[in-house]
């Protein structure tokens, strides 16, 4: 399991999701309902670590995802 952080610490908004063989099996979303929403969407699937890093990127878009 590897875990992949998104969001500001310091604003204490941000989410820490965790992958297994590059899929999304759990998120800690800390005052970050938007993250939390989403990867309830994102559950298994592959995504993008940068994607899931940066918080400009919208992670409801297919880019945000990559094939398995």
């Amino acid at each position: 399991m590897s875990p992949c952080f998104g969001g500001n610490p310091d604003t204490l908004q941000f989410a820490q999701f965790y992958l297994a063989n590059g899929k999304v099996i759990a998120v800690d979303a800390v005052n970050s309902p938007k993250e939390f929403m989403v990867a309830k969407q994102l559950y298994g699937l592959a995504v993008a670590t940068d994607a899931l890093a940066n918080p400009e990127v919208d992670l409801k878009t297919p880019a945000a995802k990559r094939l398995n």
